[in-house]
């Protein structure tokens, strides 16, 4: 089982919300109080994710990055849907994207996308999996619907 790391209240959230990966645990400093991350620990809870709060530091050393705000998750593989379960709608918008080898710029791509009302995206066959985090903060959790 592949597990791939999520950092921020944003990608968090978003894996959560978007169901396209089991989310495994969620490590979230115990000083952690605001109502985006109350939000996040409860749809957690909801869906019977662990959650273990940890002092900043232990997950600072953790996390890949320093932009965590305190809160990461440990994911499974993304899901993908079907072409079928896409274009049985009336109508779709699917987007072609090649070419793109950078997971910030193919983040932006994503959130740009989703921000148009794309229904789907066609990549070519590659392995994101080991920049998930980049792709999930980089889209601003659009990746992850």
């Amino acid at each position: 089982m592949e597990t791939c790391i999520v950092e921020g209240n944003i990608s968090v959230k978003a894996v959560l919300l978007g169901k396209k990966r089991k989310v495994h645990k969620i490590l979230v400093d115990a000083k952690k109080k605001d109502k985006d991350t109350a939000f996040i620990l409860h749809k957690a809870k909801e869906a019977q994710v662990d959650i273990t709060y940890m002092k900043r530091e232990e997950i600072d050393a953790l996390a890949t990055g320093k932009t965590h705000g305190g809160i990461i998750a440990y994911c499974g593989q993304r899901k993908y849907q079907n072409l079928e379960e896409l274009v049985n709608k009336k109508q779709v918008f699917l987007a072609l994207v090649e070419g793109v080898e950078d997971p910030f710029n193919f983040g932006y791509v994503l959130r740009t996308l989703y921000a148009a009302g794309c229904d789907g995206v066609l990549v070519p066959l590659r392995n994101w999996t080991t920049a998930a985090d980049v792709v999930t903060r980089a889209s601003a959790g659009a990746s992850e619907y």
